[in-house]
Order: structure tokens, then sequence, then C-alpha cells
């Protein structure tokens, strides 16, 4: 096997960041990446997979389901035999039903879920005052996600085709809507656009100004804004991160 496709919901690179070291571990250089956060890219010209490959999945944990836009594009992906890796991230609090989900999407489209792992990724609600799994993935995130390519790679070798027994519930868990609300700009804000730019569902207009009925709160305009001009005032997500920044520190887990 000489081409592995790397296909993920990015909103802040950390779920990138993981599938690119998971590559690095398997040793294929051929790699082709299907980025579809942005909604230009979801216009179905991306969904062709060559038969003879290896496809890593990728997608971020929303309250313990895959985040709904990625699952939607998701399932449009159809394989053939192909074995393939299920990854999600999570912000240091659970992922509960999210990978089985994933795995499900996977297995149900056509291709061999072989693979699965949970890494954790910086909480999109962390800021310079309250740090949720800040930095994360780290160092010791990436060693893991370079043997679990290695592991690939030994059980593809081995011809072991046997998909792999991950965590969570059927039926999953009942999906909970987040909150109505979106980053406000500050006084600072020049309109650079980059935020409209790096917004993965259009809810930031020409002004700046985001729509609370679009945003998914995934925080990756004020991550990009390069002048620090956006900020989340909501009183319900700062009760919540105070809860959060609480939690031990996760381990990323394996599954093969």
């Amino acid at each position: 096997m000489d081409k592995i496709y790397l296909i993920y919901f990015s909103p802040t690179a950390n779920t990138k960041k993981i599938l690119s070291k998971i590559a690095e571990g398997t040793g294929i250089e051929n790699i082709q990446e299907i980025d579809f956060t942005l909604p230009q890219n979801r216009d179905g010209s991306n969904l062709n997979i060559d038969k003879d490959a290896l496809v890593i999945f990728g997608a971020p944990v929303y309250m313990g389901r895959l985040q709904s836009t990625a699952a939607a594009y998701l399932k449009q992906f159809k394989g053939n035999g192909q074995p393939a890796v299920c990854i999600v991230l999570y912000g240091n609090r659970a992922f509960e039903d999210a990978l089985i989900e994933l795995t499900d999407i996977v297995s149900e489209n056509g291709f061999l879920p072989i693979a699965g792992a949970a890494f954790i990724g910086e909480h999109s609600f962390t800021d310079d005052k309250v740090k949720i799994a800040a930095g994360r993935p780290d160092s010791s995130d990436n060693e893991a996600a370079i043997e679990l390519g290695e592991k690939i790679v030994a059980k593809i070798n081995a011809n072991d085709t046997t998909s792999a027994k991950v965590p969570g519930n059927r039926p999953y868990k009942n999906s909970k809507t987040m909150p109505k609300m979106t980053p406000v700009k500050k006084s600072t804000c020049t309109n650079c656009g980059i935020c409209k730019a790096n917004c993965p569902v259009g809810a930031i207009d020409d002004n700046s100004v985001g729509d609370k009925s679009k945003c998914i709160v995934c925080f990756a305009c004020i991550k990009n804004c390069p002048y620090g001009a956006r900020e989340m005032r909501n009183p319900l997500l700062l009760l919540a991160r105070k809860s959060l920044v609480k939690n031990p520190r996760k381990e990323p887990e394996l599954y093969i």
C-alpha cells in the first residue's frame, strides 16, 4: 500500500495535526489531504478515493458526538473495502459515543475500520486566562500518533483486516443543541476578513459580525484573528469553562 488519504474537518487544526503524525508513523510518503473544513470544500468534488489506499478519517467531538457538519459530509464518502482509521479529537472532557459513531459511518460506507483512536486537542474554550488542554496535542500525543501509524502498517502487512473494537453506545447518546451564541468583535477589529475566511459554516458577514443561528462555537475565528479582536462573552460558556478546567489530564486511547 503506497498511498494514504487524510480526510478531516478541523476548524482549529488539531485534528489535522494528529492525522499528519499518524501518517508520519506509517512511513507512506504519497499523502493526499481532503480538508473539508470550509464550506467551499464541501461541494462533493473531493469524494473519490483510490481503491488501493489507506484512509484516515478525523473529526472533532461536540458534547460526546461527532460535530454535525462533519458527520453529514463524512457520510458521502464511499469506500470499496479500503482499510480505514477513525480518529476523534476532544477537549479533555470525554469522547463518549463520537468514536463509535465515526466507525459506524465509515463501516456503513464500505470501508474497513481496522483502527481507531481518541486524542485530546486544546479545547476551543481556551484563552489567555482559562487553559483547558492548552497546547494539546503535545509531544506526548504526537508520539502516540506516530506509534499508532506504525501499528496500522504492521496490521496491514500481516493481512489483518479485523475491525477495531471501539468504545461507545448504540443507540448513541442524544445530540445536544448548543445554546445560540457567537463570538463578538472588540473595538480593535479591523474588518480584515480573516475570521470570515476561516469560519467553517459561513457564520460571519463582511462586517465581522457572527450569526448566532449558524455558529457552531468552534472558535476558529478567535484562534485565527491576528489582532485578538474576537471573544466569547456568553455567561453559560464562561460557567462551563470553570468546570472543564478542573478535569485531570486525559491521554490518547488507541484501538487496533
